[in-house]
Formats: C-alpha cells, sequence, structure tokens
C-alpha cells in the first residue's frame, strides 16, 4: 500500500516538474530516485522542499504545489517541524516576489499572508517586517492607499524595535510614496529626504558588496522618487537632477527595471518641457528594457504614457491629417495600456489610460465610443474608491491627540489596578490571619489533651503560646497598616475630585472664551448682501455655504467694491478652530488695509502684499514652524461696468461654469466646469516664492464662478465612509445643478453634503472647515 502511494505521488511530481527535469535531469533523477526510497517522512518533506528549490525558476505554480505538499509530509512527521516551517516561509516568499512581479497580486498577497503566520508564529521580527511591506507593495499596486500606508507604518515600527537601518530606510521611502500618490508633495518629500539620508550614511561606510548593491538599489529608489515630487512641484531643474542621479545608480548595480523607471521619468520631464522629440526617445527605451524583462506594471505604465505624449503632439500639430495620425498611434498606446493593466488588476494605470482613450475617441469625433469609455472611466474611479476605506492622512492628523487619550487611560486603568491589587491583598492577610490561628488553636487543643502529664509537652505549650502571642501582635500591627491605607486611598479619592472639579471649571472658562471668540469672527465676515446689492448683483445671484469644523472656522469669506471693482475671496488659513480663527481674522484685516486704504484691485498684486504682511506680521523666516502658517486663497476682481474679471488663486482654483453648456450625450447633458489652475504656493513664507499670476477672464451675462476651500472634498462619508473627493464628485455636482436657480444650487449642494456625512443614519465627523461661495455674472 505504501509502494503504491509514493508511485501515486512520484507520478505527481513528475507530471508537475516537467520544467525542473529538461532543465537538470541529472538531479531531477537523483531526487526521485531518493525520495522512492525514503523510510521516513522527514527525509520525504526534505527531498520535496529541495525538488521545489530547484523548480523555482522555472515553474513557480509547479514548485508551490512541491512546497506544499513537502509540508503536509514534514507535519506528519514527529521530528522538530520549526526547520521546515522556515524552510516553507522562506520559499513561499521568494513564489510571491515572482508573482506580483508577473501581475499575479491576488494569488501573491495570499501567499504572503500565509508567510507572515508562519513567521509571527516562529518570532521572527525581521521577516515580518518584510511580509508587511510586501503586502504594502501590492496594496500600493492595487490602489489601495490607505491599507499600503498602514502596512508600511506596522513594518516601520518593527524594522524600529530591532535596530534594521535598511529596512527604516526603505519604509520611510515607500511611506513617502503612497503620500506622493495622495498628492502630499511636502510631506513626500519629509519621507523620501530621510530614507535618503539613511542610505547616504550607510554607503558611507565599509560594507560587503552584497551589501552595496541594496544600498545602492534603495537609495537610488529614493532619488527617483524625490525627484518625481519635485516634478509635481513644478520644478524640471531638481527633478531631473535627482533622476540622473538615480539612473546612475542604478546602471551601476545594473538594475535593468529601475534604469527603465528612470528613462519613463526623464521622458516626463521632456515632454513637461514640451521637447516631444526627446520624450517620445526614452519613452521607447523604456519600453526596450520593460520588455526584456517582462515587467507588466512597467509596460502599462509607459504604454500609457506614450498614449498621452501623442495626444499633446495631436494638439499641436496644425496639419488636420498629422493630428489625426497622432490620435490614431495614441489609440493604439492607450490599448496596449488598459489590455495589460486588466490583465494584472492595476487598476490606477487602468483609470489612468481609459481617461486617455475618452479624449482620444472625443478628439477622433467618435462620440459613442468616447461616451463608452467615459462610462468605464466613471465605474473604474467608483471601484477604486470603494476600495479607498479611509484616508491615511487624516488618521496620521489625529494620531497624535488619540495616543495622548490612551495614555490617560491607561494611567487610569494602572491606577484602578494597582487599587484592587491592595484590596485583594488586604483580603488575603485577613483571611491568612484567620486559618493561621483557627490552626494554632487546634493545635494547641490537641497537644494539651496529649502531652498533660509530661514536663517536656508542658515546656512546648508555653513556648507554642508565646509565639500565639507573638503572632497577635503582628496581626494587630498589620490590621493597623491596613487602617492607615485605607485613611490614604481616601484621602487620594478627595484629591481626584477636587482636580476634576477644578478641570471642569477651565473647561466651562475655555468653552465661554471660545464661544466669545465666535461672536468677534462672525462680526468681522462682511454682509455680503449688502456689499453686493452696493454693485447691483440681487440675493438670486450668489450663495455662500460656510460650514465651521469647531465654534470658529479657519475658512473666511471677504467681500468688498472699490469704484467698479466687486472683489471677492475665499480663504483657508493653516488649522481650523481657534488658530485657524486668529488667522482668518488677521487675514481679513490686512485684505481691507490693502483693497480700500492702499486701493489695491488686481488680485495677484493683493496676494503679494497680503503675503508679504503676513512674513512681516508672524516674522516668518527660513527656520521654526512660523514659515508653514498662512492661507490658501481663491479671489477675484469682477468690474461690473464691462463684465471684465481678473483673478488670481494661491493653492486654490477657480471653477467656471459658462452659460452654454457643453452637451456629452443627448439624454444627459451637463454644464461643463472650466478650471483654472492656480499658484502651487501659499499666501505665506514658502521655499519657492515667485509672483502670483493675474489671469484675465472673459465673462458672459449667466456665468457662474466658484471659490472654495478643500473642506467639502475632504469629508468622509457615504456607504463606504470615503472622501467625497473635491476633482471628481464635487465637481459634478456643481456641474449637474448649474442648470437651477443660483440660490436653489447652493441649498442643494448643502443638502448633499448632509446626506453625504450622515449617510444611513451614521453621521461621520466633519474633518474641516467648508466653504463655497458661488456668483453669478
Amino acid at each position: 500500500m505504501k509502494r503504491f502511494y509514493s508511485l501515486a505521488l512520484l507520478f505527481v511530481i513528475i507530471t508537475a516538474g516537467v520544467g525542473f527535469a529538461e532543465s537538470t535531469p541529472t538531479k531531477a533523477d537523483s531526487l526521485i530516485n531518493l525520495f522512492v526510497k525514503a523510510k521516513s517522512d522527514s527525509v520525504r518533506a526534505r527531498i520535496l522542499f529541495e525538488m521545489g528549490d530547484e523548480l523555482r525558476g522555472v515553474d513557480t505554480d509547479s514548485s508551490l504545489s512541491l512546497y506544499n505538499k513537502a509540508w503536509e509530509f514534514a507535519k506528519k512527521s514527529k521530528l522538530d517541524t520549526i526547520p521546515y516551517a522556515r524552510w516553507k516561509a522562506n520559499a513561499l516568499r521568494e513564489i510571491g516576489l515572482a508573482f506580483r512581479k508577473q501581475g499575479r497580486f491576488d494569488e501573491a498577497l495570499a501567499l504572503h499572508e500565509e508567510v507572515q503566520v508562519i513567521y509571527q508564529v516562529l518570532n521572527d521580527t525581521l521577516r515580518v517586517a518584510q511580509c508587511l511591506v510586501n503586502k504594502g507593495n501590492i496594496h500600493y499596486n492595487w490602489g489601495n492607499y490607505d491599507v499600503s500606508l498602514q502596512n508600511y507604518f506596522d513594518a516601520l515600527r518593527s524594522y524600529e524595535a530591532i535596530g534594521n537601518v535598511i529596512g527604516i530606510a526603505d519604509c520611510q521611502n515607500n511611506i513617502g510614496s503612497v503620500y506622493k500618490e495622495m498628492e502630499d508633495f511636502d510631506k513626500a518629500l519629509e519621507h523620501h529626504f530621510a530614507s535618503a539620508k539613511l542610505f547616504e550614511d550607510l554607503l558611507a561606510s565599509p560594507k560587503p558588496a552584497s551589501d552595496l548593491v541594496t544600498i545602492k538599489r534603495g537609495l537610488s529608489y529614493c532619488y527617483n522618487n524625490i525627484g518625481v515630487a519635485y516634478w509635481n512641484l513644478n520644478d524640471n531643474r531638481k527633478a531631473i537632477e535627482y533622476y540622473q542621479k538615480s539612473l546612475n545608480l542604478k546602471n551601476d548595480i545594473e538594475d535593468k527595471n529601475g534604469v527603465a523607471q528612470g528613462y519613463n521619468n526623464i521622458a516626463i520631464v521632456f515632454a513637461t518641457d514640451e521637447d516631444y522629440t526627446g520624450a517620445i526617445a526614452f519613452f521607447k527605451k523604456a519600453l526596450e528594457v520593460y520588455m526584456q524583462t517582462g515587467h507588466m506594471n512597467g509596460l502599462t505604465m509607459v504604454n500609457g504614457n506614450v498614449a498621452y505624449l501623442y495626444i499633446l503632439l495631436a494638439d499641436n500639430e496644425q496639419n488636420a491629417n498629422s493630428s489625426r495620425r497622432y490620435l490614431q498611434t495614441a489609440l493604439e498606446y492607450a490599448q496596449k495600456s488598459i489590455s495589460i493593466a486588466k490583465e494584472i488588476g492595476a487598476t490606477p494605470y487602468l483609470l489612468e489610460a481609459t481617461g486617455y482613450l475618452k479624449l482620444i475617441y472625443f478628439k477622433l469625433g467618435n462620440f459613442a465610443q468616447a461616451y463608452e469609455a467615459a462610462t468605464q472611466f466613471i465605474d473604474i474611479q467608483k471601484e477604486m474608491f470603494n476600495k479607498d476605506k479611509a484616508n491615511a492622512l487624516a488618521e496620521a492628523s489625529t494620531r497624535y491627540e488619540n495616543e495622548k487619550k490612551q495614555l490617560v487611560i491607561e494611567s487610569m486603568q494602572k491606577e484602578n489596578h494597582l487599587f484592587e491589587r491592595q484590596i485583594l491583598l488586604q483580603r488575603l492577610i485577613i483571611v491568612s490571619v484567620s486559618v493561621l490561628l483557627l490552626l494554632t488553636i487546634v493545635l494547641s487543643l490537641v497537644l494539651i489533651r496529649y502531652t498533660r502529664q509530661k514536663k517536656e509537652a508542658n515546656s512546648k505549650l508555653s513556648q507554642h503560646n508565646e509565639e500565639i502571642l507573638q503572632q497577635k501582635e503582628e496581626i494587630i500591627a498589620q490590621l493597623d497598616e491596613i487602617d492607615a491605607q485605607k485613611s490614604e486611598i481616601e484621602q487620594l479619592y478627595i484629591i481626584a475630585l477636587e482636580r476634576k472639579n477644578i478641570l471642569e471649571k477651565q473647561r466651562d472658562n475655555i468653552d465661554d472664551s471660545i464661544r466669545y471668540a465666535k461672536f468677534i469672527q462672525s462680526a468681522v465676515l462682511p454682509d455680503l448682501k449688502s456689499v453686493y446689492k452696493e454693485v447691483g448683483i440681487d440675493d438670486s445671484s450668489y450663495f455662500i455655504m460656510y460650514r465651521p469644523k469647531d465654534v470658529v472656522s479657519g475658512d473666511f469669506y471677504w467681500a468688498t467694491h472699490k469704484d467698479d471693482w466687486l472683489i471677492s475671496t475665499v480663504a483657508d488659513c493653516t488649522g481650523h478652530g481657534v488658530p485657524g480663527s486668529l488667522m482668518s481674522m488677521l487675514g481679513m484685516s490686512l485684505l481691507k488695509e490693502i483693497v480700500l486704504k492702499n486701493n489695491v484691485v488686481n488680485p495677484a498684486e493683493i496676494l503679494e502684499e497680503l503675503r508679504s504682511n503676513i512674513i512681516d506680521s508672524l516674522r516668518q523666516t527660513d527656520e521654526g514652524r512660523g514659515q508653514r502658517d498662512g492661507m490658501d486663497m481663491s479671489i477675484i476682481a469682477y468690474n461690473v461696468k464691462n463684465n471684465s474679471c481678473l483673478w488670481a488663486g494661491a493653492n486654490i482654483p477657480l471653477w467656471i461654469v459658462r452659460r452654454t453648456p457643453q452637451v456629452y450625450s443627448i439624454d444627459s447633458p451637463l454644464s461643463f466646469v472650466e478650471e483654472i489652475k492656480p499658484d502651487f504656493m501659499p499666501v505665506a513664507a514658502h521655499i519657492n516664492m515667485k509672483p502670483f499670476t493675474s489671469h484675465n477672464i472673459d465673462l458672459m451675462s449667466g456665468d457662474r464662478l466658484f471659490l472654495f476651500s478643500d473642506g467639502y472634498g475632504d469629508q468622509f462619508g457615504g456607504p463606504e465612509g470615503k472622501k467625497f473627493n473635491m476633482y471628481s464628485a464635487l465637481k459634478r455636482l456643481i456641474s449637474q445643478t448649474s442648470s437651477l436657480p443660483m440660490v436653489e444650487q447652493g441649498k442643494e449642494i448643502e443638502s448633499n453634503f448632509d446626506t453625504w456625512i450622515t449617510f444611513g443614519g451614521n453621521r461621520y465627523e466633519q474633518i474641516d472647515d467648508v466653504t463655497i461661495l458661488g456668483i453669478m455674472v
């Protein structure tokens, strides 16, 4: 029977290992012969593990089957299975990494979950941290940035616990990449530079050759990510500088996929500078390398980038036939990107390429196909948002307060636990003394009964009586000590009550102060009805949505008129609550002085003077916390006589809905929301301060202007507890409601916010101040 079982299993092994047998027939025959002759499960397990190792680079699926079968034999053996468990975990981890490179993300994640459990049982903190990083990478590929960020932070804590500097540096770099995807580029640079500093310090000290390769690879990825962040911040010079640093290191260690990534990033910078010939050359270099290595993520990314580049070429081409040829080429690359992204489940790249497909069909005049692509784009976008369960940045901003509360709770729990132990100890002492007294009395009676006639017994009895008296005195002393402890506990309780009363009074005083601050802030805000009426804009032509997060607000709106100019603005100050309200009152005061006293009506000049006054008022320098205090602002100056309009923005765009809507389909007309980009710097001291840009805007009667802060789009709610999303959901809502009268549109926007934040009867906490000002000219 055993012989039959061995032959049947051998058939499975041979069938699964065709690739192995072809690559190393001598070793295959040797291992198969050993397996047939093996007489114990432990030996069979070792042989199957070795066969799996040999097959892993040839056929990962068959190798995985051999590892699982080997583990079954290892469990059946009566020997220590810990070495086999480590063997299995190391093997499955390598297969999981291979699956991820092949785009088999579901299978890779399942393997890493299984491997993490094994390493946790083995108490191997280093390997557990590596599993967490690998899981974070998979969720990053999927676009699940919240889960990815949590995995990276968990891994970082594990690496810090064991002092693994390379692991710490890798996690810092990965965390920076997540913040980059969330478009928080300052935070991303903070983590990328922290990672680069660790790698540079390691590189400066003598290391083995194998460690040097690991360190150079990690540093190259840091430099690449720093370049991406600078490119997003419109600093192409620094972007190229760091891309070149990264490319030099990747060439040094012969990291082909890394070199391809460097070519791709340099091509994007060329495209940004409108050097399309150079961009295409570098994109093609990247594609050649990725096709050689079979890197599916790289292929879908670069194909999508090339598609967008040909769209830009078509837009800049004057000849209609040449423009159409460019669009056809863009279509081919977009379809390639979509095909690969669907195959490997890379949702972010699928979303991006589908957006390009929609744009290409629209420009080619294929409106039916453009509509179909737009529908697919919306479905993919919804799918991504359904996976996004929470926002990591919101979690990071509240973590400090939660940890402080948790420390207070733990302290109180420890005090209660100590008090309970003291009471329990007192009860044990009393019970022990009582039992001891009872045993002593019984023993004394027994001794008296049986040793009454003997002098020696009487002497011993006398000695026992003395001991009893001594124990009695000790018991009395212990009881006195217990009474003293009880009095001390009662005194501590009285002190605790007194402190509680003091804290409640302090809280009431703070609440009174904040309420008074709200009264002052409300008094400073302008009366829009009065200001707009003076320039001929009636109540039906504007709305204001103003929802402070706390009692007082870090957002503010402001309006006034100077001669024929109506100046209106919405600003989002640093912070919210009391700190934000102080900054908002400073902002309104300075605006009043700049516009009404200094006669400045050009929005860009207003922002320039406001920034200068804030820097002087807050004494902002290149050092210290003060340099981050300031505000984001969108400000317009509208001439009521000739309908001319000037606008400038600091980190906040301007949205315009024109009087004549563009129609995407016969059944669902939507107003087109035109967006004017702001200058990406705050009204405060900044690392790269430049003059603010003044935009001249031609308006027609009936056009609608929207000024807003980011609080509406950042609000969590809905069925999945996700963000509302500023640049898709809010823009779509404004588009859909722009056919309503202006006041009704404002009510609909506010109603939608209330529905979102209280979805299903579960009210989410408002996370930021919300302000939206809509004006119809």
